[in-house]
């Protein structure tokens, strides 16, 4: 009778680390923040994988899965206010079929459930094979967002994630008229046009350099 429990104690105890070395491991997520801008970096050991394995320091999913979602973020939370940037971090192993769709990427704002950005990548939206290439999103974060990032999987490749980097540029009143002509939303160019001018040098508190009576185009 011992030997019987000792027997399937042993037994549960492989499946329990057999089921456990595709998991990442868990870790207390890290909020660099300064007077301008707020920083976050996902990991692997961070997100929360629905389809997938370890590859390498990344994980990946093979064709061997159906479509769905390849992977979500934890709800990120008092991450402050402002224009943000998700750069994502991925690659495939052959972007010979160039229209195919490859994933999709949202995020959201859990607190009402709305979509803050989303972005469709193709193969051709991959210039090397087998190389980690960045994509960026942007988008707003209001005070209390509750912020989730997450990748739909489309089962034409392989798919690789190494790392998603979020920074949120801090909104600042005062700044200069924009008349934005880009592809990239009115507030992220207000926050390139911001780093922009604080990078000139002058004197915040003369009236020498750009302020809210002068256009930026």
């Amino acid at each position: 009778m011992r030997f019987s429990y000792l027997y399937k104690f042993i037994l549960l105890t492989i499946l329990f680390i057999g089921c456990k070395k595709n998991i990442p491991e868990t870790s207390s997520l890290n909020l660099i923040s300064n007077d301008n801008y707020s920083t976050i970096t996902l990991y692997p050991k961070d997100m929360v994988f629905k389809n997938g394995t370890v590859d390498g320091k990344g994980w990946v999913i093979t064709k061997l899965y159906s479509s769905g979602i390849f992977l979500t973020s934890p709800e990120l939370k008092n991450l402050g206010t402002g224009s943000a940037k998700a750069t994502v971090f991925l690659k495939i192993p052959d972007n010979s079929t160039f229209t195919d769709k490859v994933a999709t990427i949202n995020i959201y704002n859990k607190n009402d459930g709305s979509l803050l950005t989303t972005r469709v990548l193709f193969k051709n939206d991959f210039s090397h094979n087998n190389t980690y290439q960045d994509f960026d999103l942007f988008f707003d974060v209001e005070t209390g967002a509750s912020v989730e990032f997450e990748i739909l999987w489309h089962g034409t490749s392989e798919l690789s994630f190494s790392h998603v980097q979020i920074d949120i540029y801090k909104n600042k009143t005062g700044m200069p008229e924009l008349v934005n002509k880009s592809e990239i939303s009115d507030d992220y160019a207000n926050t390139l046009a911001q780093r922009a001018i604080e990078g000139l040098g002058f004197n915040v508190a003369s009236a020498d350099g750009p302020n809210k009576n002068d256009i930026v185009f």
